[in-house]
């Protein structure tokens, strides 16, 4: 949806909606002839506002040394490979990462990552037919899990201590192609799965304790490892809108 334009009227003036890359900005167009100029009026930036971890998987090599894979925003979010490899030139943007269903990169527990609200994005890519286990793209026990089922569709679990609620899109998505995920939650409330800038699925979720485990990509800490490629991984600590979202995904 790059460069995607709405037009509204506000306040008697035809105003359009520009989504972009990273910004979304609202357009005044004043007068009617030809000489008109636009008024650009930056009203969000969603690269920044909120955002606590990137993992934009840009580094030449993994091979298993603490921290490697790093956290654009903070480094004390730095993450480290087990058996995950970077795919050079084949990312969604740039590099990617690749996991082979035993492979899984796990994330220093930051208490910043500790979040009972928040948003999670990443980009997926896999040709895998599955019909044994949930190939898992990103989890942390007690609190999230999302996946491809047997079914090949992917999946949102409420992966908390005591109750485990699962639902799942309506579309498969082993077809060798990029797609995208955002997936916004918030604990006690609910969360909600995009997929594509598409509302696929929601439903409830409240997080056990946060502390206990950390973040690993790729896999969970019971089993099924994702088998395919992974870009992209960003954090934030607060819900994104759909506007956001579909900005994220025309980016």
């Amino acid at each position: 949806m790059s460069n995607d334009t709405e037009q509204y009227i506000i306040d008697g003036i035809a105003s359009y909606l520009r989504i972009g890359t990273d910004q979304i900005k609202i357009i005044s167009r004043l007068g009617t002839d030809d000489s008109t100029s636009d008024i650009d009026i930056l009203i969000k930036n969603i690269s920044t506002s909120g955002k606590i971890s990137w993992w934009k998987f840009e580094e030449s090599l993994w091979n298993g040394t603490v921290g490697e894979v790093k956290d654009s925003i903070s480094s004390s979010n730095n993450a480290t490979s087990t058996g995950a490899v970077v795919n050079v030139g084949w990312g969604k943007i740039g590099n990617s990462g690749y996991f082979d269903g035993s492979s899984y990169i796990i994330v220093v527990d930051d208490t910043r990552l500790q979040i009972d609200e928040g948003t999670i994005s990443l980009w997926f890519r896999t040709p895998v037919d599955n019909t044994s286990i949930d190939n898992i793209l990103i989890s942390k026990a007690n609190c999230y899990k999302i996946a491809m089922n047997t079914n090949e569709k992917i999946t949102a679990y409420n992966y908390s201590t005591s109750t485990t609620y699962t639902s799942q899109s309506s579309k498969t998505y082993n077809d060798s192609e990029w797609h995208h995920i955002a997936f916004v939650f918030k604990s006690g409330t609910g969360f909600k799965l995009y997929i594509d800038a598409v509302l696929e699925t929601s439903g409830d979720i409240t997080f056990g304790n946060k502390t206990t485990h950390q973040i690993l990509i790729g896999s969970g800490w019971d089993y099924g490892g994702w088998v395919g490629s992974i870009d992209e991984v960003a954090m934030w600590n607060r819900q994104l809108t759909e506007l956001e979202i579909s900005a994220l995904y025309g980016g």
